[in-house]
């Protein structure tokens, strides 16, 4: 009996580690530095995917200490984030407030920055920001 008790909790105690859920997969959205790269506006796929002109001009980087970092074309933001599960929300905080190109889509992106909702990686590693109320996805790679 006295060793059925330890053998007991052993195993008790894996069971509950396998249990307790899958692994965690933010540290994969997590300090990679992403580029912008499509939106998809609303979830009917016959409006399209549009791409990004300038990719490079639109980046994102979530900090392990809760805050990000964006480039907007010519203006650079940042702000804090809450990310739980597959859920994400982005609060922007401080930004420049350059005037871009006539071309430059800045207001967007920020727009769509405040309006993200959920994440999810991709198999072939893109990342897809969801954006709230089923309104579409942003589509970011890996710089």
């Amino acid at each position: 009996m006295r060793r059925a008790f330890p053998v007991a909790m052993c195993v008790l105690i894996v069971l509950m580690a396998v249990g307790c859920g899958g692994s965690d997969q933010s540290s994969d959205v997590k300090g990679v530095l992403w580029r912008w790269t499509a939106t998809l506006h609303g979830l009917d796929s016959s409006t399209g995917v549009s791409a990004v002109p300038g990719i490079g001009n639109y980046l994102l980087t979530l900090l392990e200490d809760g805050t990000f970092s964006a480039k907007a074309d010519c203006n650079i933001l940042g702000g804090t984030y809450s990310l739980s599960g597959s859920d994400l929300t982005l609060q922007p905080g401080s930004m420049t407030k350059i005037a871009c190109g006539k071309d430059s889509q800045s207001g967007e992106y920020i727009a769509l920055l405040r309006r993200v909702a959920t994440w999810e990686i991709y198999e072939d590693g893109q990342l897809a920001l969801g954006l709230e109320n089923d309104a579409g996805y942003m589509y970011f790679s890996a710089a």
